[in-house]
């Protein structure tokens, strides 16, 4: 496929209304008008588009310049710019961190296991829990919050696994956090 100069259309070449040469380079045209007024004053068409290609090949060098490296966060999966930041040397290779506590999470993952086994404890028994209130509930003892203290079962119940999957989940949430922000606002500082 070529382009017609003139109106910017794709021409197939075996089926052009019209060729001219032009620095050795053949043209095509989609119809005549397009071929005279190209061979009337060719540097008008062809100037813009090699003045384009050198324009767009400098943004391009520039861009290049100004480009930074980036690596993934081994431990939340985050791609952080590399000259921003942190970075450990481990094994004769380098990691990069979003934040000092995927650092330290890197550096003592026995701390971070302690902490999920707490994390996973605590939702296993809150689980429990809510299946116990959720029995007592059907058992009578929803009759008597709903009578006595003027509650839903369901508004305890809810309240309860929203405060629980928020204790759970806090580290996800704010490593979701990190990353949306940072997706969206690459120099931003996220905390």
């Amino acid at each position: 496929m070529a382009k017609d100069p003139v109106c910017g259309m794709d021409v197939e070449p075996k089926e052009s209304a019209g060729t001219s040469t032009y620095k050795g380079e053949t043209i095509y045209f989609c119809s005549l008008p397009c071929k005279e007024r190209f061979d009337a004053d060719p540097e008008a068409f062809v100037a813009p588009v090699e003045s384009r290609k050198e324009e767009h090949h400098k943004k391009m060098m520039a861009a290049g310049a100004g480009a930074h490296e980036t690596a993934k966060d081994p431990i939340c999966g985050m791609v952080v710019d590399k000259q921003k930041s942190l970075k450990k040397d481990l094994g004769g290779r380098t990691y990069y961190f979003c934040s000092d506590g995927c650092l330290r999470t890197f550096e003592a993952p026995e701390e971070e296991l302690k902490s999920m086994k707490k994390r996973v404890t605590i939702a296993l028994f809150g689980v429990l829990a809510l299946a116990i209130l959720r029995a007592a509930f059907f058992l009578g003892l929803g009759y008597l919050a709903v009578v006595r203290f003027g509650l839903s079962p369901y508004l305890v119940g809810g309240i309860y696994a929203t405060i629980l999957i928020g204790y759970v989940g806090a580290r996800w949430y704010h490593i979701s956090w990190k990353d949306l922000m940072g997706r969206f606002y690459p120099t931003a500082k996220t905390t």
